[in-house]
């Protein structure tokens, strides 16, 4: 692979979707348009002065950002010119450190490292002009989540120097039971999956682990990229 282009900053995260990406950056909501790959240029960005945005997922030409408390919902339809719609606030006043599709809903994580506390919320977004709460289940004590990723009934959790966790999210308005767990070979700090198979990066590498048995995920290899 090679670089074809690039925008200078500092983000936190990005999502993308057609010809547009979706980034966090510091307080600003970002969005670049990238019909040409080569010379990505930003269509608007949106600045909050009173909280940070974290995460940003974009679905049916709406855009969720996560922020310090709680998640904004804006109309994308037309990215130059995003329209805010709603905000949820989470019941903890944790930052919003995951966010994840499961059909028609959105599976919320907060969480906070000094008090090391967290929860995971089921939101109803069948009218994005009003997230309705459905359900929330406390992370196990002491857990700090990092990031969150979900494929099919099956939510993943990087979860720091906790590792791995699995939950069942075939029911989240009812409940979002912890299936499995994994300890870290090192801190994990993000996750991705697809089909049965979860990607943890912690500080140095990316672990593969078979998610087949949910209850009983299992490390399946490791890259460590080259110094």
């Amino acid at each position: 692979p090679s670089i074809v282009g690039s925008i200078i900053g500092t983000f936190k995260t990005v999502t993308v979707s057609g010809f547009y990406a979706y980034l966090t950056s510091g307080m600003d909501f970002i969005i670049l348009d990238i019909h040409d790959p080569a010379k990505p240029s930003v269509v608007k960005d949106y600045y909050w002065d009173t909280a940070a945005a974290n995460r940003v997922l974009v679905k049916d030409n709406y855009a969720y950002v996560g922020g310090e408390a709680g998640v904004w919902v804006f109309n994308v339809t037309d990215p130059s010119n995003p329209s805010y719609l709603s905000n949820w606030t989470s019941q903890t006043g944790n930052p919003i450190v995951g966010l994840a599709w499961d059909n028609a809903r959105l599976i919320v994580t907060d969480s906070n490292s000094t008090t090391l506390t967290g929860k995971i919320y089921d939101l109803n977004i069948d009218n994005p002009s009003y997230l309705q709460q459905d359900f929330s289940k406390d992370l196990p004590d002491g857990y700090v989540a990092y990031q969150t990723t979900a494929v099919g009934n099956t939510l993943y959790v990087a979860d720091g120097e906790k590792g791995l966790l699995v939950y069942d999210i075939s029911q989240p308005w009812n409940d979002i039971p912890l299936l499995g767990t994994l300890p870290p070979d090192d801190a994990a700090l993000d996750v991705a999956a697809q089909d049965v198979y979860a990607y943890v990066i912690d500080s140095g590498s990316v672990r593969f682990v078979n998610a087949f048995r949910r209850n009983a995920p299992a490390p399946a290899g490791s890259y460590t990229p080259a110094p």
